[in-house]
């Protein structure tokens, strides 16, 4: 499985060396990583040197790059754009796709996300109202089932614990821990999304539900749906041991979730493979839809979401 790699000591030097990344301190090599094993590289710190040479390695072994501000905050990413033979192809059949297609893809995504929200919440009584609105998501989730299901969810998920100044956990970009280890953790898994989007011959600016003006990756937006709580579930257990804050330790178990086992169709594995497996599914589902002519239906049959698995990581 590729790796992600975090470089994120100021003086860091990374540069591109036989066919290695190769990373040094002080004219000292700390290590050497052949770049096909690397899927996502951090670059944690505005102190870290990186050649030109790096990000063209980097893009033709199709990984991506995603950098942090001096706050530990995500402010860029970079992603390959032809890693896959058939891009074109595939990006006129993404292109092509119909409004109803769309609206089934982004049903089948809020339902497997609400689903997966209510495993997360075992124990709880308010798990099977969330089973039982994943069961009600229609076309296009034109009853607003996400948002129902994230009141429900958000409320409960932290409420057994104390968190910064005593008050109840409201989920905020810009709000109270563990808002922060949250936003890490998304950032890391929508890079790792944008990146397996790319591979696939897919774009990420071409969403089936997202439409941000702003955004270039509302396809990742929308495929990284039902990946989150497993973020939330990494978070969560940080909570449990008191850790709120972002450190090197916290980092470090938020990129592991890439690598935590779940389901994904009839298969069990990391869950960056997961992502490439769903959207490889998801280019097969605009492929018949668009080529093949198959009625909406039958293409979104092909579409591999995430499942819980009977024992998370």
């Amino acid at each position: 499985m590729r790796r992600t790699i975090e470089a994120s000591t100021r003086g860091l030097n990374l540069y591109l060396k036989q066919s290695q990344l190769v990373i040094s301190m002080n004219n000292e090599v700390l290590d050497r990583i052949p770049f096909e094993d690397i899927g996502v590289l951090i670059l944690g710190s505005t102190g870290v040197t990186v050649s030109s040479g790096v990000f063209k390695a980097i893009a033709d072994a199709g990984g991506a790059i995603l950098s942090c501000d001096d706050k530990f905050k995500p402010s860029g990413l970079f992603l390959p754009l032809h890693s896959n033979g058939l891009h074109s192809e595939r990006l006129r059949f993404q292109s092509d796709a119909s409004v109803p297609l769309k609206k089934n893809i982004w049903a089948r995504i809020v339902t497997a996300k609400i689903t997966n929200q209510a495993h997360l919440l075992a124990g709880s009584p308010k798990q099977f109202g969330l089973f039982n609105i994943a069961t009600r998501v229609k076309s296009g989730d034109s009853t607003r089932k996400e948002a129902q299901a994230a009141r429900i969810y958000w409320s409960e998920i932290f409420s057994k614990f104390e968190l910064e100044n005593d008050i109840s956990f409201t989920r905020h970009r810009y709000g109270p821990t563990p808002n922060n280890l949250l936003n890490y953790g998304y950032a890391v898994l929508r890079t790792a999304t944008a990146r397996a989007l790319c591979c696939a011959g897919l774009h990420p600016v071409i969403g089936v539900h997202h439409r941000n003006r702003y955004s270039e990756f509302c396809l990742a937006d929308d495929v990284m749906e039902p990946y989150r709580p497993f973020v939330d579930k990494a978070v969560l257990d940080l909570v449990k041991n008191g850790e709120f804050e972002i450190t090197k330790e916290t980092k470090v178990k938020l990129i592991e979730v890439l690598q935590h086992t779940i389901k994904t169709g009839n298969g069990t594995g990391p869950l960056a493979h997961s992502l490439e497996r769903c959207a490889s599914s998801l280019a097969t589902c605009f492929e018949k839809s668009s080529k093949e002519k198959l009625p909406v239906n039958e293409s979104v049959k092909s579409l591999a979401l995430p499942e819980w698995p009977e024992k998370s990581n």
